[in-house]
């Protein structure tokens, strides 16, 4: 299955072949204030840029994290129960640590369960 790292692809890309990015290539030319209407994109767009400003491992983990919560996303998943069973986030934390491993990356477990429950509040705000 192929990476998708949502953000900042060229960031990620220069960080792992240790190109070093000049200022502008970091943002995107539409970037424009956004409008008063527009207040759940503009959440959005912050929270992809602050992704983008990741260390590279965290980076590397995040994809991994958003990996898993694509795979619960649908409708009756337990993600959007309204209160998450703490073994069940356990049980996915533990798959994506499984993950990591077999692709050969080190990720500690409290970061990935920080990583994890960020992803699905996120995804919980943006769906309810």
């Amino acid at each position: 299955m192929k990476q998708v790292f949502r953000g900042y692809p060229q960031a990620l890309a220069a960080a792992e072949t240790g190109r070093k990015l000049m200022p502008y290539m970091v943002y995107k030319k539409d970037s424009q204030p956004p409008e008063s209407g527009n207040a759940g994109r503009r959440k959005g767009t912050e929270s992809e840029y602050l992704k983008g400003m990741y260390p590279l491992s965290v980076k590397r983990c995040q994809c991994l994290v958003e990996e898993a919560c694509d795979r619960l996303d649908y409708s009756g998943s337990p993600m959007y129960d309204e209160y998450p069973d703490r073994e069940f986030l356990y049980r996915v934390r533990d798959q994506i640590m499984k993950n990591a491993q077999d692709q050969g990356m080190e990720v500690r477990q409290d970061l990935t369960q920080v990583l994890l429950l960020e992803e699905i509040g996120r995804r919980r705000n943006t769906r309810g």
